[in-house]
């Protein structure tokens, strides 16, 4: 028997020694589901901006995610969760980073807001809020002029509207651009502001 018959007859059992070695390795389960997947915390629910840590926890859910797909700063458990508030709304399946909490509901608004709390009657602020949300132009309006004090002011928080009477007063909490916030204290003790859904 030369060389050349004893690799034709060994040629045989090795290709096939070869595919059922394969085809062994292609049958073998594999769970590559989690393979580099890591924890990520996002939104199980919409989640409106100024919602406290607290909510924040009870409405989020931890997927694996792989890490292409994962945001910078995204937070891995509730635990992670910072205390503060939520700086900007969250909607269903969106990852919650570090980035997604402020100190407060002012801090949430940036650097270019404040805090200003006037009084006014429920016909100026309630129709506003129940309508178009939070966010409302200022005016100020007198006998003879009706003139735009600031645009894009956030009611940071008021009474409850259906606890108030149509003629009732309140303490509203507003959040202003710096620049307006003269203004707006101006025409807030002349009695004269109203604020418009924006």
């Amino acid at each position: 028997m030369n060389i050349t018959s004893k690799v034709k007859r060994a040629t045989a059992p090795t290709v096939a020694f070869v595919c059922v070695g394969v085809g062994g390795l292609l049958l073998v389960p594999r769970n590559d589901s989690n393979d580099e997947r890591l924890p990520t915390l996002v939104a199980s629910s919409d989640i409106a901006d100024g919602t406290d840590a607290v909510r924040v926890r009870s409405r989020v859910e931890v997927r694996m995610l792989p890490p292409e797909a994962r945001a910078d700063g995204a937070l891995s458990s509730t635990d992670e969760i910072p205390d503060g508030v939520l700086a900007y709304s969250h909607e269903s399946g969106q990852q919650i980073l570090t980035s997604s909490f402020a100190a407060d509901r002012i801090a949430a608004l940036g650097d270019d807001f404040v805090a200003v709390s006037i009084r006014v009657d429920s016909p100026r602020w309630v129709g506003p809020l129940v309508t178009t949300g939070r966010i409302v132009d200022v005016y100020e309006v007198d006998v003879d002029d009706v003139r735009l004090i600031t645009t894009d002011a956030v009611i940071v928080d008021a009474p409850d509207p259906e606890n108030l009477g149509a003629k009732d007063d309140s303490v509203v909490v507003l959040g202003v651009r710096k620049d307006a916030l003269n203004a707006v204290v101006l025409a807030a003790s002349n009695n004269a502001i109203w604020l418009v859904g924006s």
